[in-house]
């Protein structure tokens, strides 16, 4: 007999401050509703900045992630009324849970929450605001490759995960990791920037990159291209201080 599936709950839950961010849609500078304290048993490794190997990075981003924040009883109450308006995101695929939760892993923690937490946040943050786009691309952006080096998903399980999303999310999906580290590296968006305006979209047809999870190389057309971006856009939205 076939074992049955377990049901597995939603990827995350979402605090206050990506309600507010979702409801909003915008990021907002929460000073005069919050009180961010230092938080004492913060752990720099069991988050997916533990790989970072440079002392004063590793200080910084301890100083900037180590903090518990309060919320005034006012502000509480707003932001949930304003989520709650929201249309549902859609429900999450079964086999695409039991997938991520069962065969790759994503037990390290974020900057804010554990990791599934962000995935849901860009999920529902896409679901209401990048209509005509799939949320199940910001679900899995990180799958094949977290921005600190960490790797959810071994080479193995491509196939597996092809096939359980469409050959445009999967086109995506794969290229995330490396879009994410090419606009770190600061060059790309300079050189965009040098064309220009109306000389870019006559000229930029796409580009093409190595895919971060086995070095295989990759293009995307100027199309996709300028979608992803905004997929990038949401993702870094996460990032954010509350104030």
């Amino acid at each position: 007999s076939t074992k049955p599936s377990v049901i597995m709950p939603p990827a995350g839950t979402l605090d206050l401050r990506r309600k507010a961010q979702i409801a909003q849609a915008k990021p907002t500078d929460h000073s005069r509703d919050v009180v961010v304290r230092r938080a004492a048993s913060f752990e720099l490794d069991k988050t997916i900045f533990g790989t970072l190997d440079s002392t004063v990075a590793r200080l910084a981003t301890k100083d900037r992630l180590a903090i518990e924040v309060f919320w005034s009883d006012a502000a509480a109450a707003s932001i949930s009324a304003a989520f709650s308006a929201l249309p549902a995101a859609p429900d999450h695929d079964q086999a695409l849970l039991d997938f991520m939760n069962n065969e790759c892993n994503f037990s390290m923690e974020h900057a804010d929450g554990s990791f599934m937490d962000h995935l849901q946040f860009c999920y529902e943050y896409c679901a209401a605001h990048f209509k005509g786009h799939s949320p199940r691309v910001l679900l899995l952006h990180s799958i094949m490759g977290v921005g600190t080096n960490f790797f959810p998903m071994d080479v193995a399980l491509i196939p597996k995960l092809q096939s359980l999303v469409t050959d445009g999310e999967f086109r995506h999906i794969e290229a995330f990791p490396s879009v994410l580290r090419l606009l770190f590296h600061g060059r790309l968006l300079q050189e965009l920037e040098s064309v220009g305006g109306q000389r870019l979209n006559e000229v930029f047809d796409g580009i093409t990159f190595h895919r971060v999870l086995d070095n295989k190389q990759l293009s995307m057309a100027a199309p996709d291209f300028w979608v992803h971006l905004n997929y990038q856009l949401i993702h870094l939205l996460d990032f954010l201080p509350v104030a």
